[in-house]
């Protein structure tokens, strides 16, 4: 199967990193379109995958097609195009833009939408995805890490809290690396502490137990977690989700 990724940034970089650990996907099965000469050089000389000329090419050659450009782009670039034959799957990382969308732009070929997070470079992603019959795709969406099947209507749910999640736990994170460094710690020993925080708080069972079991009754923790509540950080962290979904909706 030839593999198809119309897009070279973060997200078709990240991609590309996936499928090819673990030799899951050779490189010579793999092309990219990219628009900067930069980015097209970086495909060919650290990836070693091919970089067509045009997205037609792309979508020509290629079994199963990755669309990962901004909607706008998508929209710019591909309503004019050939419809895509229906003997091709495509599947649209792109958030907000319905299967019935992209089949007025592209035709009635197959088309799945799925919406991973940056994790799938390291095979390590959440993947949610809307029902296919095609087995090969469901095997590289699961070797992406953990992938499962959604109706159309929740795929911006999860990607407001999986996708958009990554950069809202980065944000908090960075504000315990930033206070390490305000109490006088080196930036290396604050990483550390940071990434230690949040690494041994990830093996709790029940996250809402280990709260408890540090918080005893009296003590600094507990002091810590009633600012954390009298600030309501709870609501404010559902208040982001809420307005990453409804951006995209």
């Amino acid at each position: 199967m030839k593999i198809g990724i119309i897009g070279f940034g973060h997200l078709g970089k990240a991609l590309v990193k996936g499928l090819l650990s673990d030799a899951f996907v050779r490189r010579e099965n793999i092309c990219v379109t990219a628009k900067s000469q930069k980015t097209k050089e970086l495909a060919q000389s650290e990836y070693g995958i091919c970089v067509c000329r045009t997205n037609q090419e792309l979508i020509d050659i290629s079994d199963i097609i990755f669309i990962c450009v901004p909607p706008d782009v998508f929209f710019a670039e591909f309503c004019d195009c050939t419809p895509v034959p229906e003997s091709k799957h495509i599947i649209s990382l792109m958030a907000g833009v319905t299967i019935s969308k992209l089949k007025n732009c592209l035709g009635q070929s197959s088309i799945i939408r799925a919406m991973p997070n940056l994790g799938i470079e390291r095979n390590d992603g959440i993947i949610c995805y809307t029902e296919t019959d095609n087995q090969y795709v469901v095997a590289l969406l699961d070797h992406l890490g953990y992938s499962f099947c959604v109706p159309e209507a929740d795929i911006e749910k999860v990607t407001a809290f999986a996708s958009c999640g990554i950069g809202f736990a980065a944000y908090i994170l960075n504000c315990f690396f930033e206070k390490g460094k305000e109490l006088g710690f080196s930036p290396d020993a604050s990483r550390q502490m940071a990434d230690n925080i949040f690494r041994n708080a990830l093996h709790a069972a029940n996250y809402s137990e280990l709260v408890d079991a540090v918080a005893t009754k009296g003590g600094a923790t507990e002091a810590g977690i009633q600012r954390f509540d009298r600030h309501d950080v709870k609501e404010i962290i559902g208040d982001a989700i809420d307005a990453a979904h409804r951006r995209m909706t």
